[in-house]
């Protein structure tokens, strides 16, 4: 395999942009962005899109997500916990199921994903892994996948606004197409409730040289309670593109997110996504990204310090 005559470090580096169709990723707030979330990605959802962004602002917070397509008979499942506030390593434990019906193909996924990121430099530079056991039948090939793989992730915010990530997926190659090695490269910039976002994927297993994704999005709070999302998505693995919509509502302990993603090319393809969540020891600030937080003094517990009081 071509891979297997590059070094290392070359592979780690190339190997970062968005997940394409193949791997769903999980979240109704990146929903509704296009997917354009790897550099933003704060919640529950980095557990899945970049591990390292979950000490990027402290919180301690389950989370659940439900999504449907009609057209794939596509139901997703997924519960999640992220504790990166009682600790200055941040951990995150996940568990989806997903079951899809495209024609008379049956496909039922588990997966159980464990991930750890830790602030190299406090607030301005975060590194994370994430190990991810996936449990995948397909009925209509008969094929089973039972394996083990990994992501790799960092995230820099120099300040201005400004947040850029990096993203290897499934570094520990395993022969399936729900788990394709890829990569992401990722910017966005966030000032007075205005988020704009922009992921760069390449997809290695399809093609060489590799075919890519690319997604656009924006989220603006009204009101610091009313998050509204817009995003834009081209997939050139499987030639389509989508443009997506959410809002929300978020407020003191609980907040709910909605999102909508329409296919271009078949108007029958169409997903809807929910999610609840809930912070426990204090609620993140409403509106901010890693480029526009300021963390405050830190310890190894809570006691004594606010970690949300500079922003």
């Amino acid at each position: 395999m071509w891979l297997q005559r590059l070094p290392w470090w070359v592979i780690l580096v190339v190997l970062v942009p968005a997940v394409l169709r193949a791997q769903e990723l999980r979240g109704t707030r990146p929903l509704g962005m296009g997917h354009a979330y790897r550099s933003i990605s704060t919640g529950n959802e980095s557990i899945y899109y970049n591990p390292a962004g979950i000490t990027a602002i402290p919180r301690y917070s389950p989370e659940f997500h439900y999504a449907f397509n009609p057209d794939r008979a596509l139901h997703e499942f997924d519960l999640s916990l992220v504790d990166s506030l009682t600790n200055a390593v941040g951990v995150g434990l996940g568990y989806n199921f997903s079951n899809r019906e495209p024609g008379d193909e049956t496909v039922r996924g588990h997966r159980a994903t464990v991930a750890i990121s830790y602030p190299i430099v406090h607030g301005m530079f975060h590194l994370g892994t994430s190990f991810k056991y996936l449990n995948i039948a397909h009925a209509l090939t008969g094929t089973f996948v039972n394996a083990l793989t990994a992501d790799a992730g960092l995230m820099l915010t120099p300040g201005l606004g400004l947040s850029f990530a990096v993203v290897g997926y499934n570094v520990i190659p395993i022969t399936t197409s729900e788990a394709p090695l890829s990569m992401a490269v990722a910017a966005s910039w966030g000032i007075s409730g205005l988020t704009l976002a922009f992921d760069w994927v390449l997809d290695f297993e399809s093609s060489w040289p590799p075919a890519m994704a690319y997604h656009a999005g924006a989220e603006y709070f009204l009101l610091d309670m009313f998050p509204l999302r817009i995003g834009y998505e081209n997939d050139q693995v499987h030639d389509e593109s989508a443009i997506s919509f959410g809002l929300g509502f978020q407020m003191g302990w609980f907040g709910i997110d909605l999102g909508y993603q329409q296919h271009l090319e078949r108007f029958d393809d169409r997903t809807v996504g929910v999610s609840l969540k809930f912070f426990i020891f204090g609620a993140p600030p409403v509106g901010a990204t890693p480029g526009n937080y300021t963390p405050g003094p830190r310890s190894s517990g809570m006691t004594g310090n606010d970690p949300y009081s500079s922003f």
